[in-house]
């Protein structure tokens, strides 16, 4: 067992539970056993690239978030995406336009 093949386990299992999914339901979504997932999950089984790539689809995520390990949010920016992920698209462009002039305001007010 492999250094990755516990990465990609343990994220399996993350997100898996974070969208509060059984390995049974996981295990229906992917054409697969329910002893498959457990495997995967606990490193016991090599998922292949061809499963990993099933698996970003299930989970909605891009590859590389399976791959590699998480990376740290703080708790601000926390707040920041489950705030904005209740916003409409124009309201999250006219929230940018804001947070990009105040940037620019506060740098000319260093110069």
């Amino acid at each position: 067992m492999t250094e990755l093949t516990v990465l990609i386990g343990k994220n399996i299992r993350e997100r898996r539970i974070a969208k509060g999914w059984t390995q049974e339901y996981l295990a229906d979504l992917m054409s697969e056993t329910p002893i498959t997932i457990s495997r995967w999950e606990t490193a016991a089984r090599r998922v292949s690239m061809e499963d990993i790539h099933k698996l970003s689809g299930a989970f909605n995520c891009n590859v590389d978030e399976l791959l590699y390990p998480p990376t740290p949010v703080s708790a601000s920016h926390e707040k920041l995406m489950k705030i904005t992920a209740q916003l409409s698209s124009d309201d999250v462009e006219e929230l940018l336009l804001l947070a990009r002039h105040k940037i620019s305001k506060r740098k000319r007010q260093t110069l």
